[in-house]
C-alpha cells in the first residue's frame, strides 16, 4: 500500500491525466474540470494537422498565464488523456525541466529530469508506470522529491524543501520496495525524528507528516509496537495545534489557538465493531486538505455522542469566519440555525420543528439561495449568481428570473398542493441554475408543460443541448442538438401513447446534412444510434422489421469521442450476402457470408467500446474456439470452444492473458470438469459439474479480499475453507472453515486473522446454533455452552445484547445505540444468568439470577431466547448466515448463467454459482 502511494505521489507530481474535453478546459489542483474562477490551470487541445487521434496538449498556470506542459495526447471516454511520445514539463521560469517519452500504450518508459538545485542531469527508466532504474528529480506540489532506484527497487528517496535542501524527510525501502523506515532533517541537515515501519506501516518511532506547501511539520506521531501512541499537530508557525493520546481505545485531543491558549478537548472511543465511535466533547477540523492548514474548517461540540452544537467556518480567500452555527438537542434533532457575514454581523436564521427537519420560522440560507419561512410555509426564496445578483425572486406563488445584468428574463406562476405542499406550475417560464449558468428553460401553459430546452453548462457558456415540445404533458417531439448548434436527431412521438419510443426519428450530420431516416411504426427505414456525445456508432437499414444491412463503428483505439473522426467503420454487413470487418486502418481482418440474416461461413469480428470477439461460423453455426479480447489490446478474456454442430463443449476465462478456469459444457449447461488455475498458470484444484450443479472436487474462488475453496462429494458440499490473501491473490492465513455433515448441518471454525488461533467453533444446524459452542480467548476456551435450535441449553455465551434483533426494523433496539456494553448469559443446571459487562475493561455493572423449579422449560423466556449468529460476541465478520445458507440453490443459476454465456460471448464465472 505505501509503495502504490509513493509510486502515485511522483506520477501526480507530472498532469499524466487530463481532462480535456473542448479547445480550453479549467482543472482544479486535483485536475479535475472546474469552473474558471476555481481553477490552478487550463489546459488548451489543439488538432494537429495529419493525425487526427491526437491532439496537442498544452497546460497553463490559471494565475500566471506560465505554461506548465507541452505534448501530444489521445482523449479518452471521459475526456481523459493518455499522452504518447515526448512530452515537456517546465518550471516557473518557462524552462524545460523535464521530458518524459511515453510509449505506444501510454505508459511512461523514460524520464529525463534536470536538478534547479546544481543543474545536473538525470535519465530513469520505467516499466508499468513505475520507476525501474536511474535517478530523477520532481516537482511535486512545490517540494522536490528525489529518487534512485535499481531493478525497480528505491535504493533513495527523499522529499527535499526547495528552498533548503539541508531540510528534507527521507524513506527506506526493502527489496519488495516496501518501506521500512523514515528520517526527518530539520533545517540544519540533523536527524529530528524517525521511525520504523513494519508490512508497510509505521512500528515504532516517531512519524513526521508535513505540510508541502511551507515544508513546515504538519504533526509528528509516536509508535510503539504498531500502535499510535501520541500525536502532535502543528501550525505553520510551529505553534502546538493539538496533542493527541491514544490509551486502549480512547483516543483524548486537546486543541489549542495560535497563542496557545487551550480552546477545547475531544475524546472519541473506538466501539468493539472496530469503526463506530463514541464522542464526547470539542472538535477542531483544520482545513488541511488546501493550501491554508491553519484556517479552521469546521468545529463539533458532542455530549453523549450527540453534535449538539455545530460551528461552519468561511476559508481563503474569504476571511476564517464562523459561517453558520447549529444547535441540536440531546436527540440529535436540529433546533435552529444561525448565518453570519464575514464581519460577524448576522445574516439570519431558522429555527425547526419539534422533528428536526422541517424548517418552522426564519430564513434558511444553503449555498447561493436563501428561504424564507412562516409558520413552517415557504414564503419567499432568493437565488443569486456567484456575484451575487439576484437570479430569482420567488413569492406570493410567483416566480421571477433575472440576468446577470438584473434584467428580468421571465417569471411563472405556481401553486401549492393545500396537503403535500408539492409545486404545480400554472404560466410562464422556469428557469433553472446550473454552475452559474441557465441550464434549464420550461415553458408552461395552463398547467401544462409546452416547451423545455436544456443546455450543457460545463463549459463557460451553456450550449443549447435538447429542445422537448409537449401536448397535454404527453411529449410529441424532441430535437437534439451538437455542440456547434447544428440539429443532430429529430424524433416525433405520438401524441397520445405516452410512449418513451418514436414513431420516426431523422439524424443529421454536423453539417447539417440528413443521414437517415427510421419510421418505427412500419420498422422501415435508417435506424442510427448515436455515442453520448452524438457521434455514429451504427447505421441500419430495415424493411418491414427485417435487417438488410449494418454500418457499425468503433472508438478508435486512445481515442475519445470528444474529438473528431475518432469512430473507424469496423462492420459493415449486409444480411442477405456478406459481411467485411474491418480494424482502424481500413483494412479488412475478416469476412463471412450471410444467409436469412444470420452469419452462414466465415469469421465475424465485432470491435465494440470494450471487447474485441472474433467468431467461426461453419454452416450457420459456430465452430471451433471463439476468442473474446479487450478491444483496447491483444489481452485475452475468454476463449469459447464449439462443436460441429455449434454446441458450446467448453469456456475458458484468462485474467491478464493466464488461464484462470477451464469449463466444460454440455447443453449450454456446465457439464463435466472445471479446473482453477493460479496466477502462474499452475493448477489449484478440480471440480466435476453434473448438469450445471457441482458434484465432485474442489472449486476455488480468488479475489482481492480472499481465497476460498469449496469440497463436493457426490453433488454435496463437504467443507468450505475461507483464507487471507497476498498480493498475487494466493491464499495466507486461514480464516474460517465449515465442515458439512448435511447440507443443512455443519461445523463452523473461526481463526484470527493474523495469529490463526482459533477464536470461535460452533454447530450450525438450518441456520440455527445446534449443539457445542465454544469462544476462545488468548488460546483458552472463554465461553462454553450447548445449543438446541437456537437457544442456550446449557454452558455460558457472551452476547451483544439480549434484545438484539439485527434484522428487525421494528425493533427497539439497535446495535448502534449503545456498545460500550455487553451480556453474557449463564445456564447452569436450571440456574439462568445475566450479567452486563462493560466493554473497555470487562467490569460487571449488572447481574441477575432466576432458578427453574418446575413448569415447562418452553415457556421460560430465558430459555426460549434464540440466540442469533449476528448476536455472539464479540463481533466477527464470519458470524452471519448469508453467504452460506442456500448451497443448493446453485442449479438454475448455474444453467441460466451459461445460456447468458453463450449468447453474450462471455464466461460464466464460478461466482455465478456460489453467491
Amino acid at each position: 500500500m505505501i509503495k502504490k502511494i509513493f509510486s502515485l505521489a511522483i506520477l501526480f507530481s507530472t498532469p499524466m491525466f487530463s481532462q480535456v474535453a473542448r479547445d480550453t478546459i479549467w482543472v482544479d489542483s486535483y485536475d479535475y474540470v472546474t469552473a474558471r474562477k476555481n481553477a490552478e490551470s487550463f489546459k488548451i487541445a489543439k488538432d494537429i494537422k495529419g493525425e487526427p487521434t491526437l491532439k496537442s496538449i498544452e497546460v497553463y498556470n490559471a494565475a500566471s498565464k506560465k505554461i506548465e506542459s507541452k505534448g501530444k495526447g489521445t482523449l479518452q471516454e471521459g475526456g481523459q488523456v493518455l499522452y504518447t511520445g515526448a512530452v515537456n514539463y517546465y518550471n516557473k521560469e518557462g524552462k524545460i525541466d523535464a521530458t518524459y517519452t511515453y510509449d505506444q500504450d501510454n505508459m511512461i518508459a523514460k524520464a529525463e529530469t534536470i536538478d534547479p538545485r546544481n543543474g545536473n542531469k538525470y535519465i530513469c527508466t520505467y516499466s508499468d508506470n513505475m520507476i525501474q532504474d536511474g535517478q530523477a528529480i520532481y516537482n511535486w506540489q512545490g517540494t522536490y522529491i528525489y529518487v534512485e532506484a535499481e531493478g525497480g527497487i528505491y535504493t533513495r528517496y527523499e522529499i527535499i524543501n526547495p528552498k533548503n535542501e539541508k531540510n528534507y524527510i527521507a524513506y527506506f525501502f526493502d527489496e519488495n520496495n516496501y518501506i521500512t523506515g523514515e528520517k526527518y532533517f530539520d533545517i540544519n541537515g540533523e536527524v529530528k525524528q524517525q521511525a520504523t515501519y513494519s508490512g508497510g506501516t509505521p512500528y515504532d518511532g516517531y512519524v513526521t507528516a508535513l505540510d508541502y506547501d511551507s515544508f513546515t511539520v504538519q504533526s509528528i506521531s509516536e509508535y510503539g509496537e504498531g500502535t499510535m501512541i501520541s500525536t502532535v499537530a502543528y501550525y505553520t508557525t510551529g505553534k502546538v495545534k493539538s496533542k493527541s493520546t491514544t490509551v486502549a481505545n480512547v483516543t483524548t485531543d486537546v486543541y489549542y489557538d495560535q497563542a496557545g491558549k487551550e480552546m477545547g478537548t475531544f475524546t472519541s472511543k473506538l466501539e468493539d465493531d472496530g469503526y463506530s465511535t463514541y464522542q464526547e466533547g470539542t472538535n477542531y477540523i483544520f482545513n488541511t486538505y488546501d493550501s491554508h492548514p491553519d484556517e479552521i474548517y469546521s468545529i463539533y461540540t458532542y455530549k453523549q455522542n450527540v453534535p449538539v452544537l455545530v460551528k461552519e467556518y468561511y476559508t481563503f480567500p474569504k476571511k476564517n469566519a464562523v459561517k453558520s452555527i447549529t444547535y441540536s438537542n440531546e436527540e440529535s434533532y436540529i433546533q435552529k440555525v444561525e448565518y453570519f457575514n464575514e464581519d460577524g454581523s448576522s445574516k439570519g436564521q431558522i429555527t425547526y420543528n419539534e422533528d428536526g427537519y422541517t424548517p418552522k420560522e426564519g430564513t434558511m440560507i444553503v449555498g447561493n439561495v436563501s428561504s424564507i419561512y412562516k409558520n413552517s410555509k415557504l414564503v419567499e426564496r432568493t437565488e443569486t449568481y456567484e456575484n451575487g445578483k439576484v437570479f430569482e425572486v420567488t413569492k406570493n406563488n410567483t416566480s421571477v428570473y433575472y440576468d446577470q445584468k438584473g434584467k428580468e428574463i421571465g417569471r411563472i406562476d405556481f401553486k401549492l398542493d393545500p396537503i403535500y405542499g408539492s409545486m404545480s406550475y400554472i404560466t410562464g417560464t422556469r428557469y433553472v441554475l446550473s454552475n452559474d449558468l441557465i441550464s434549464t428553460v420550461a415553458k408552461y401553459e395552463k398547467e401544462l408543460l409546452v416547451y423545455q430546452a436544456d443546455y450543457d453548462t460545463n463549459a463557460d457558456k451553456a450550449v443549447l443541448s435538447t429542445e422537448s415540445y409537449y401536448s397535454n404533458n404527453a411529449l410529441i417531439k424532441e430535437v437534439e442538438y451538437h455542440d456547434n448548434g447544428k440539429k443532430a436527431k429529430v424524433s416525433t412521438y405520438s401524441p397520445n401513447s405516452y410512449s418513451y419510443t418514436p414513431v420516426k426519428e431523422t439524424h443529421f450530420d454536423k453539417t447539417g446534412k440528413e443521414i437517415g431516416t427510421y419510421d418505427y411504426i412500419a420498422q422501415t427505414g435508417t435506424r442510427i444510434e448515436l455515442s453520448y456525445d452524438k457521434q455514429v456508432t451504427s447505421i441500419e437499414k430495415l424493411q418491414d422489421g427485417n435487417l438488410l444491412s449494418k454500418k457499425g463503428y468503433a472508438l478508435k483505439t486512445g481515442s475519445n469521442s470528444y474529438a473528431s473522426n475518432s469512430y473507424f467503420l469496423q462492420a459493415d454487413i449486409d444480411y442477405n450476402k456478406q459481411g467485411k470487418f474491418y480494424n482502424e486502418k481500413g483494412e479488412i481482418i475478416s469476412t463471412a457470408t450471410y444467409k436469412d440474416g444470420v452469419p452462414y461461413e466465415g469469421t465475424v469480428t465485432i470491435i465494440d467500446s470494450y471487447y474485441k470477439t472474433e467468431t467461426v461460423y461453419k454452416n450457420g453455426h459456430k465452430v471451433g474456439k471463439e476468442t473474446i479480447k479487450y478491444s483496447s489490446g491483444d489481452e485475452i478474456i475468454n476463449i469459447n470452444y464449439y462443436d460441429d454442430k455449434g454446441e458450446l463443449t467448453k469456456i475458458e476465462s484468462y485474467e491478464n492473458s493466464t488461464l484462470k478456469t477451464s469449463s466444460e459444457y454440455k447443453d449450454n449447461v456446465i457439464h463435466g470438469v472445471s479446473t482453477y488455475y493460479d496466477s502462474e498458470g499452475e493448477v489449484l484444484s478440480m471440480l466435476t459439474y453434473h448438469e450445471g450443479v457441482p458434484y465432485e472436487g474442489v472449486l476455488t474462488e480468488a479475489s482481492y479480499i480472499n481465497f476460498t475453496t469449496k469440497g463436493f462429494e457426490n453433488g454435496e458440499l463437504t467443507y468450505v475453507k475461507v483464507y487471507n490473501v497476498d498480493d498475487a491473490y494466493s491464499p495466507t492465513n486461514l480464516l474460517m472453515e465449515e465442515h458439512y455433515r448435511t447440507n443443512t448441518s455443519f461445523e463452523r471454525t473461526i481463526y484470527h486473522a493474523e495469529t490463526e488461533a482459533i477464536v470461535y467453533k460452533y454447530n450450525l444446524t438450518d441456520s440455527e446454533l445446534d449443539g457445542a459452542y465454544q469462544y476462545y480467548e488468548n488460546g483458552k476456551v472463554k465461553y462454553q455452552a450447548t445449543f438446541k435450535d437456537g437457544t442456550l441449553v446449557d454452558g455460558s455465551v457472551g452476547i451483544v445484547d439480549f434484545n438484539y434483533e439485527p434484522y428487525n426494523y421494528y425493533s427497539s433496539y439497535e446495535a448502534s445505540e449503545d456498545t460500550s456494553k455487553y451480556t453474557v448469559l449463564s445456564n447452569k443446571k436450571g440456574t439462568y444468568t445475566i450479567s452486563i459487562l462493560n466493554t473497555d475493561d470487562n467490569k460487571e455493572v449488572f447481574k441477575m439470577e432466576a432458578k427453574v423449579k418446575k413448569g415447562d422449560h418452553s415457556l421460560n423466556p430465558l430459555a426460549s431466547k434464540k440466540i442469533k449468529l449476528e448476536n455472539l460476541y464479540p463481533n466477527n465478520e464470519y458470524n452471519v448466515m448469508s453467504y452460506y445458507s442456500s448451497p443448493y440453490d446453485y442449479a438454475v443459476d448455474a444453467a441460466a448463467t451459461a445460456v447468458a454465456a453463450d449468447a453474450a460471448a462471455v464466461e460464466a464465472t464460478a461466482s455465478a454459482y456460489y453467491e
